[in-house]
């Protein structure tokens, strides 16, 4: 190799020539090359990223709305589109354990889950409804506790939900239902046909 300043032959490891102190172009370049900093990223990877993060968020909302919610109107309306749905095993996730330990010291499971396929029978059959067509209020009793009520359009059909937030996460611990008299007569005609003890063979 060879200064291209005054031609003195240099060796391959030196930056500057020994003889006349001119930079070795080639050499400098090598090491400019070497210090530039390197791409730490591949473009063919930015957009997967994107979508991978907005499909992480689209998830993390679906999870709060399918197990509870983050606010106690979160959870009614969960209750009330499970019902429409007859998603009951859904539904019964929507409550507390004590009240379901309560619920099923009474009456066991499947009796429950009877209760509740009632409910579907007044909202769809009776009264007509979709999920879409209750409105809903809230009243926080405290940072940890409230009360939801829903009602249809007609004020036909009124829940009333209590409930608390535990564990971080917004569980029904009491209901109760408040029906027009027609859907109460209907809703009674369907009980004696359920639990008469006179059924044809």
């Amino acid at each position: 190799m060879f200064c291209t300043k005054c031609g003195n032959q240099v060796t391959s490891n030196v930056m500057f020539c020994p003889s006349c102190g001119a930079a070795l172009p080639s050499r400098c370049s090598t090491l400019e090359k070497q210090r530039t900093i390197p791409r730490i990223y591949n473009a063919s990877y930015v957009k997967p990223l994107i979508i991978g993060i907005v499909l992480l968020i689209i998830g993390v909302s679906a999870f709060h709305f399918i197990w509870g919610g983050d606010e106690p109107e979160d959870v009614a309306k969960k209750w009330i589109s499970c019902i429409v749905d007859e998603k009951y095993d859904d539904t019964m996730k929507l409550y507390s354990v004590q009240f379901l330990a309560e619920q099923t010291t009474f009456f066991g499971m499947d009796e429950l889950k009877q209760g509740i396929s009632n409910l579907h029978y007044i909202i769809v059959d009776v009264a007509k409804e979709k999920a879409s067509s209750f409105t809903y209020s809230t009243q926080k009793i405290t940072d940890s506790t409230a009360i939801v009520t829903a009602n249809d359009q007609g004020n036909r059909i009124i829940y009333i939900f209590e409930m608390a937030k535990i564990n971080d996460k917004w569980l029904i611990t009491k209901d109760r239902a408040q029906y027009s008299s027609d859907i109460q007569a209907k809703l009674m005609e369907r009980s004696r046909k359920q639990f008469s003890p006179y059924r044809p063979y």
